[in-house]
């Protein structure tokens, strides 16, 4: 494209011509209604009675990451954060939306988007337990998922989600009370592996002192595993024993 300050492109403007920039449509109005859309380049401007509309972006949008609260099928709540790419093209939709959905502004396709992209995770893991959701390896399986139905419900909105990265979950988190008592598991098969470290004796002592100090907690047993287990982050995971004090379960915090 010529560089809009060229000789050549300010005398077309000059005698006539409509310009249209890279990556963008033009709307062409007669009565009040979109007839057709100018694409990239130079347009001899339209006889009385026509009109354009704003210049409407087809580049690659970026909205930013939607957080979506779904329930899974174990009746639980996880936090799941995807990001979605997609483009704008109105040339795709059905004629009789063309007129309204030209008005849209940024703000309402990226809402437009928001709003089908919960709907489409609501339904892809609301057939999952919070367990199978928080296996990484099942995210590819689910961004498909995602995708389809994106396609699906945005097609007559001219709205397409393109490219096997154009959703994306970035992050998906278990309800507060599980990962509260997913850091208290790990923390206390921690605290096994270190009292194992160390003397018998020793390690006897410096147990008795934490029931004392956590009289009402979960108490850990000092058992040693018979084989040993797979290693997490360096350290191995210990078998820990739970029974509850006084009747109660309690994790020391």
């Amino acid at each position: 494209m010529l560089s809009d300050t060229s000789f050549f492109h300010r005398f077309r403007l000059k005698v006539g011509y409509r310009f249209v920039e890279d990556n963008t449509l033009l709307p062409v109005i007669q009565h009040g209604r979109v007839v057709a859309f100018l694409e990239p380049g130079y347009h001899y401007r339209a006889g009385l009675g026509t009109s354009y509309g704003d210049p409407i972006s087809t580049a690659l949008r970026f909205p930013l990451p939607v957080q979506v609260d779904a329930p899974t099928k174990d009746g639980l709540v996880v936090s799941v954060f995807v990001k979605v790419h997609y483009v704008f093209d109105p040339r795709l939709c059905p004629a009789k939306m063309q007129s309204g959905i030209v008005t849209l502004s940024g703000d309402a396709l990226n809402n437009l988007v928001v709003d089908r992209v919960g709907r489409a995770t609501r339904a892809v893991c609301g057939v999952k337990t919070e367990a199978e959701l928080a296996n990484g390896g099942l995210w590819p399986e689910l961004e498909l998922g995602i995708h389809r139905r994106l396609q699906k419900s945005l097609a007559d909105f001219g709205i397409v989600v393109r490219g096997e990265t154009a959703v994306t979950i970035l992050a998906i988190a278990p309800p507060p009370d599980i990962a509260r008592e997913r850091v208290a598991a790990q923390a206390r098969a921690i605290y096994a592996h270190s009292l194992q470290q160390q003397p018998p004796e020793l390690a006897h002592d410096l147990h008795e002192q934490e029931i004392v100090r956590h009289g009402d907690f979960v108490h850990i047993s000092l058992d040693r595993p018979a084989a040993p287990l797979p290693r997490t982050n360096g350290l191995p995971i210990i078998a820990v024993n739970e029974f509850a004090h006084n009747g109660r379960h309690k994790h020391p915090n």
